[in-house]
């Protein structure tokens, strides 16, 4: 199964929708900022094999950020799942008959 990130309407996401991921991802915008500060990077062209490491590093940095990233909001996710398990069984018809004084 291959995940891509889309809108709703599988269109790709407009700079407002990525602003608007950035802030609800918050740890992920030190590394986007490294991304683009290596693409605006005013270094010679002798200088490839050094840019090439440092988008390796930032790509490693970005997977790394990001997998934490989704891991912790499944689990949130999970989390929150079994909290409104918990609570409709609750709410349901009780097994008890009673006290006997």
């Amino acid at each position: 199964m291959k995940a891509t990130v889309t809108s709703s309407d599988s269109n790709p996401l407009s700079k407002d929708e990525i602003l608007k991921t950035l802030d609800q991802h918050p740890e992920l915008n030190d590394v986007i900022v490294k991304y683009l500060q290596i693409a605006n990077a005013q270094t010679d062209v002798r200088c490839i094999n050094q840019i090439e490491y440092d988008i390796c590093d930032v790509s490693e940095e970005l997977n790394k950020a990001t997998m934490k990233s989704w891991i912790e909001r499944q689990q949130k996710n999970a989390e929150l799942s079994l909290r409104i398990q918990k609570q409709v069984k609750r709410s349901g018809k009780k097994n008890s008959v009673g006290t006997v004084l």
